[in-house]
């Protein structure tokens, strides 16, 4: 089956407010933390009353207008950014933020998009991008009213075809049900393989040939890319730290959120502020939260779930990695993908691979032992390095 569709902006919106509408998870987070920052900020309004509007008696403090204003300015902050917090929770509001995202990833949005299914690959094509996966890696199928929503990778992420790439709503169910039945194939052939494999270790696929690139382009560097298994997990991990996947600037603003919330924590316990005291300690265990969860300990967890069953199947499929003069063509068995150098968001290497991010934080890993020499693969990095300063323009 095959879609030609053009896919705008606000259709784009659309789906996405739909997909949040149905996993309201990140949601109910974000309304959680507004709710305390709201709350901080109707204590620190007391505390601006108190000081600007003293109450009768003679143990009553005096006013202080310079503090209650301090106070006011700082509560009024506060629950402007609870407002914010409060409508980026909304559907549309998570919408807007993924469209910011992905755009700020350079994945694309809006525009000519063709998707092709059958039994063996889920091809996608937009913005001179082309991308073969597994049909395995399709999760769910959802039909809606504003169109299709596919979640991709266990719901690590989404792609959304608008009703308009469908003749009817029963073509549209009709396109989610074939979804489901090339995903359930292609599932069990990886289980059957996968069975194979412990049966006798030999049976591994073998390398395809070296794929043709498109038209126009000249390579560059071909390298053969065989992962065994056992070196997965290492590679990928490499991978996420030499690539700051973690995203340093949240957090060192976690750290900072930590040191200031505990700072007050024990200020406010040892005065018997008892409230604010307790506020603070929620946002401690928020800091605490944030750090923890890209700790290499948690790292390494998520890693193990995300390389699990069918997906270390999928990255142990012989293939070809070919760097050509404008373009990045990796196959994997018959699967074929290419992306612009226009999409290479980062490049890195360690003692053993070479690292490449693109857009969607999608990773991409070549082993050097492929290359014909050390040189060789040296020379590939540096090669990476001034197409992605090309980009950039340095």
């Amino acid at each position: 089956m095959e879609w030609n569709f053009e896919l705008t902006t606000q259709q784009a919106r659309e789906l996405y407010a739909r997909a949040a509408r149905m996993n309201k998870t990140g949601s109910r987070l974000l309304k959680a933390l507004g709710a305390l920052v709201l709350g901080m900020a109707l204590w620190i309004a007391a505390q601006a009353g108190q000081a600007l509007l003293p109450g009768p008696g003679p143990f009553r403090p005096a006013a202080d207008p310079v503090a209650g204003t301090v106070y006011a300015v700082i509560a009024l902050g506060m629950a402007v950014v609870a407002v914010w917090v409060f409508l980026r929770a909304r559907p549309e509001g998570m919408a807007d933020a993924t469209l910011l995202q992905m755009e700020r990833q350079g994945r694309p949005t809006a525009g000519r998009w063709q998707v092709r299914l059958d039994e063996n690959q889920l091809l996608v094509s937009c913005g001179g991008a082309q991308s073969a996966q597994d049909p395995s890696v399709i999760q769910k199928a959802t039909p809606c009213p504003e169109g299709l929503i596919l979640s991709l990778h266990n719901g690590a992420r989404t792609m959304v075809m608008p009703a308009a790439a469908f003749e009817s709503p029963e073509a549209m169910a009709a396109a989610a049900a074939e979804f489901q039945r090339c995903s359930a194939l292609a599932k069990a052939r990886l289980l059957q393989r996968q069975a194979g494999e412990l049966a006798d270790p030999a049976d591994r696929p073998a390398l395809p040939p070296c794929p043709p690139l498109p038209q126009g382009e000249s390579q560059v560097f071909a390298v053969p890319v065989m992962l065994q298994k056992e070196e997965v997990f290492d590679a990928y991990l490499a991978a996420n730290q030499a690539l700051h996947l973690v995203g340093r600037r949240r957090i060192v603003l976690a750290w900072v959120l930590l040191v200031v919330a505990s700072v007050e924590l024990v200020f406010s316990a040892a005065i018997g502020e008892w409230s604010f005291a307790l506020l603070m300690a929620c946002f401690v265990l928020l800091a605490l939260l944030r750090i923890l969860s890209r700790s290499r300990a948690c790292q390494k967890n998520a890693l193990r779930q995300q390389l699990a069953g069918e997906q270390l199947q999928r990255l142990t499929t012989p293939g070809w990695v070919v760097l050509g003069q404008s373009g990045y063509t990796a196959t994997s068995g018959a699967l074929c993908s290419y992306r612009p150098y226009t999409r290479l968001n980062e490049v890195a290497q360690d003692e053993r691979y070479l690292f490449l991010r693109f857009e969607g934080n999608m990773i991409s890993l070549i082993p050097k032992r492929g290359f014909e020499s050390p040189e060789q693969a040296r020379a590939a990095f540096d090669f990476l390095r001034e197409r992605l300063g090309q980009k950039s323009g340095r």
